[in-house]
């Protein structure tokens, strides 16, 4: 919770860091009615990870850094992590260019 794209804890270990941010971002569904309460609070971790994230990429920035545009997803649903891989996947190419850029392959 306190540390949702965790690419700092391995840069001393590795080469190359990189940041796959898999946080969903708002359905965009304007609702009239009032949400309920536990919607309430999954919004409000969802906007606190994302403060999070934007933050600490002010301060610093791993070598390759890949935000997806994933929806529907909740912090807390790891068990549609087959949704997140699938949304995540045209990511792909992305992640391969920057890649080469960087290697200079």
């Amino acid at each position: 919770m306190v540390n949702p794209l965790p690419f700092d804890v391995l840069r001393d270990q590795c080469d190359i860091t990189i940041a796959i941010d898999v946080s969903a971002t708002k359905d965009g569904k304007n609702k009239s009615e009032i949400p309920p309460s536990y919607e309430i609070l999954f919004s409000a971790f969802q906007i606190m990870q994302s403060s999070i994230v934007n933050g600490k990429l002010l301060a610093d920035q791993p070598d390759v850094h890949i935000k997806t545009n994933i929806r529907g997803v909740r912090v807390h649903d790891f068990i549609k992590l087959d949704v997140i891989y699938k949304e995540a996947k045209p990511c792909k190419e992305e992640l391969k260019m920057k890649l080469k850029k960087l290697l200079a392959i």
